[in-house]
């Protein structure tokens, strides 16, 4: 029997909002919103609970809208059907123009974590994109 073909996997990507870096693994999905328990949370009362999901599939990232209240923007479009996205995209969440802000680029040498990032975030833990926890550094 012929072998399928194997679809090429994505290419690993970073997302930075609002100065804390997340290393994207193309085996999940990012859930985005003010949802505590979302992937990347957003702290603006512009983004919905459940704003935006982030998942690579067919050797791409796609960023698609999920029925948010103010809209994604993908390099000031909005994004209304899901849109293939980037090393280099600009990504608003609630606004156009100064709505929370996410940037896509390349991992920097795809070997090494981030400054202050693990190489390993594990599927039950969820990253915070606002701030660090204070209790989580001791400072409480």
């Amino acid at each position: 029997m012929g072998e399928r073909p194997v679809a090429p996997a994505a290419p690993g990507l970073v997302l930075l909002v609002d100065g804390v870096t997340t290393r994207m693994d193309p085996g999940r999905v990012y859930r985005v919103g003010r949802d505590p328990t979302s992937d990347i949370v957003l702290v603006d009362a512009r983004a919905s609970w459940h704003h935006a999901v982030l998942r690579a599939a067919g050797g791409q990232w796609t960023l698609a809208d999920e029925d948010s209240t103010n809209g994604t923007y993908a390099d000031g479009v909005r994004v209304r059907l899901p849109r293939v996205v980037g090393p280099g995209t600009v990504v608003r969440f609630g606004h156009p123009e100064d709505g929370p802000r996410a940037v896509l680029s390349s991992p920097p040498g795809g070997a090494a974590p981030l400054q202050g990032e693990s190489c390993h975030v594990p599927q039950g833990r969820r990253r915070r994109a606002h701030r660090p926890r204070p209790d989580l550094l001791g400072l409480d």
